[in-house]
C-alpha cells in the first residue's frame, strides 16, 4: 500500500461546534462576566468561580483544537492552532514512540495520540476524536505504538490532567 506524502486533518463535526461555543459564546460570557464584577467594584466568589472555570476550560479546548498537516517525505508534524497560528513543524525523530489513551467522557471515549520523546515523557497530544480521518493520521504516524507501560489509576489521572508521564518499556 503506498502512503500519502501529506495528511491533513478534517475536523468532524463535533469538534467545530465545540470551537464554535468556546470561541463565540465561553469566552464572551466570561469576559462579560469579569466586566460586570470589575465595574461593580464587588467581589462574588460563586461568581469568580464561574467565570475561572469557564475561561480554563475555554483555554483547554483551544490549546487542544489543532489542525494538523503530516509530511512522510519531511518525517515531521506541523499544527497549527489559536495558541500558534502560525504553526510549529516537530520532527518525529525527535520521539521514540507514541502511546493511544482513551478518555472517558460524558460525551462517550475520546482517543488521544502522545508522542513519546526520547527522555520517555509524552510530550504531544493529538485528540483523534476532534477529526474525521483519525485512521489516516494515526496509520501515517511513523513511530511504533508503546504498548506496555504503567497503566495505573493514578498514571491515567496525571496524564489526562498534565499530558505529562513518564512511560516505561518493559
Amino acid at each position: 500500500m503506498n502512503k500519502k506524502e501529506i495528511i491533513k486533518s478534517k475536523f468532524n463535526f463535533d469538534s467545530k461546534l465545540n470551537f464554535l461555543i468556546v470561541f463565540c459564546f465561553a469566552i464572551p460570557m466570561s469576559l462579560a462576566f469579569l466586566i460586570k464584577v470589575i465595574m461593580k467594584d464587588e467581589l462574588n466568589l460563586l461568581g469568580i468561580f464561574f467565570v475561572s472555570t469557564l475561561f480554563f476550560i475555554s483555554i483547554f479546548v483551544l490549546k487542544t483544537f489543532k489542525f494538523i498537516c503530516i509530511n512522510t517525505i519531511k518525517n515531521e508534524i506541523k499544527y497549527y492552532s489559536i495558541i500558534q497560528p502560525f504553526g510549529k513543524s516537530i520532527k518525529f525523530n525527535e520521539f521514540i514512540g507514541f502511546i493511544l489513551s482513551e478518555e472517558i467522557t460524558a460525551y462517550g471515549n475520546k482517543e488521544i495520540i502522545y508522542l513519546v520523546d526520547k527522555k520517555g515523557f509524552t510530550d504531544f497530544k493529538i485528540y483523534l476524536s476532534y477529526y474525521k480521518n483519525k485512521e489516516d493520521i494515526k496509520n501515517t504516524i511513523p513511530l511504533k505504538e508503546i504498548k506496555k507501560y504503567n497503566r495505573s489509576f493514578f498514571i491515567y489521572l496525571k496524564l489526562i490532567f498534565t499530558g505529562k508521564i513518564k512511560v516505561i518499556n518493559k
